[in-house]
């Protein structure tokens, strides 16, 4: 496995998982080892077959679970890797079937009371002591609002499904599901289409336990153990959850370096701009603001006390902060026309420096010096939109190197 497959495998949450079906019938026990993931193809690393009759009871319970389980111990530890979770199956004769036609205006809960009901009236043996599971069948055709839906709904007793949470506790294994043996043959074509891996041959025997252990990860098959996510579902929360964890790292890691390169640049005296204005906010209202005069041409700012200057002729691109004077607690901050045409005509004519107070007019859209900082001087600027309406935003003009404070 290279890097590059070790960063995606964690990044995504990916984990090959090694599962494992059962199938118990009265001529033997098949078994069948699978490793299978949601990326990679499955592969069979096991598949045996054992001469060892299987007894049920009348409700489906298992007759022996304590000899059984020292056997499903054993091939647990002959296993190639450990295995993640077994796939168990009850035999037909001890499960109750039903499809029954709901109204798609139910709620969940609903459904699941009325599901209840009726199958408790028509198996009032399982009355009180059943354990059922149900799905939606899909429409045919195009879907109507007022159609009804068809519901299929299966039923077991609940001590044959304890027998089988029981033989899995004894053996030390996770017991991922507890399904019904002929879905698992009806699903069977599903799993073998997917199936590319070069494993072992498995026989027509052990195709059911073939089927248990390869589809564990199919999302909507019968599942009578109750408050059991599927492996895949399992899975696929698992990775959204590892995604988003890292989505949020690497937000969290790009803030955390862009703050890092401002401090040291800061610390260094580095310039990212070289001098250039930088617009740092817009700060805009919720409605783009007009003048209070009603004059949709002027900007507000015209309504304010504004000192004029020859700075209002100048484009804020064109000026330098250059240094700071003050005088009774007074400052006034020093700003430089650069290329100026005056300067170019006559090359031992300095660009003028000019001093300019809070309050103070400065660039053609309506700029005006709302601060003065040892570092800097935040302009506020008034721009006109396509509609009309005026924007407001702040432009800092960094102090140069050479500046002095």
């Amino acid at each position: 496995m290279t890097w590059r497959q070790g960063v995606y495998r964690f990044i995504t949450g990916w984990r090959r998982r090694c599962v494992a079906g059962l199938d118990m019938t009265s001529q033997g026990l098949h078994w069948v080892v699978v490793l299978d993931s949601m990326d990679e193809s499955r592969q069979v690393l096991v598949a045996q077959s054992l001469a060892a009759p299987v007894m049920w009871t009348p409700i489906g319970a298992l007759a022996q679970p304590e000899s059984l389980a020292r056997i499903l111990r054993a091939l647990l530890q002959e296993a190639p890797c450990k295995v993640d979770a077994l796939y168990l199956a009850l035999p037909d004769e001890h499960v109750v079937q039903h499809r029954l036609s709901l109204s798609d205006q139910l709620e969940p809960e609903d459904v699941n009371f009325q599901i209840q009901a009726e199958m408790s009236a028509l198996f009032p043996d399982l009355e009180g002591a059943a354990c059922i599971d149900h799905r939606c069948l899909p429409c045919a055709g195009a879907a109507v609002v007022t159609m009804p839906r068809v519901h299929e709904a299966v039923a077991a007793h609940r001590v044959a499904v304890q027998s089988l949470q029981h033989l899995a506790r004894l053996a030390g294994v996770r017991l991922g599901a507890v399904g019904v043996r002929g879905e698992a043959l009806a699903l069977l074509p599903d799993a073998r289409k997917s199936d590319t891996s070069a494993g072992l041959v498995v026989a027509p025997e052990q195709a059911t336990a073939y089927a248990l252990a390869s589809l564990s990860w199919r999302v909507g098959t019968f599942n009578l153990l109750a408050n059991c996510t599927p492996l895949g579902q399992d899975a696929r929360r698992r990775r959204l959850h590892r995604l988003a964890g890292c989505a949020v790292l690497g937000i969290a890691v790009v803030g955390v370096w862009d703050d890092a390169l401002t401090w040291v640049t800061g610390m260094l005296g580095v310039d990212q701009r070289a001098g250039a204005p930088q617009v740092t906010s817009v700060m805009a209202a919720s409605s783009e603001l007009q003048s209070e005069t009603g004059d949709e041409h002027s900007p507000p700012e015209f309504d304010q006390a504004v000192t004029r200057t020859p700075l209002q002729e100048v484009p804020l691109a064109r000026l330098r902060y250059v240094g700071t004077i003050s005088r009774e607690s007074i400052s006034q901050a020093l700003v430089q026309v650069v290329d100026d045409p005056a300067a170019k005509a006559h090359a031992d004519v300095q660009a003028p420096v000019h001093r300019v107070a809070v309050g103070d007019g400065m660039g053609p859209d309506a700029g005006r010096l709302q601060r003065i900082a040892p570092e800097a001087l935040h302009v506020r600027q008034w721009l006109q939109v396509a509609s009309g309406a005026w924007r407001s935003e702040e432009v800092v003009l960094p102090l140069q190197d050479g500046g002095t404070r």
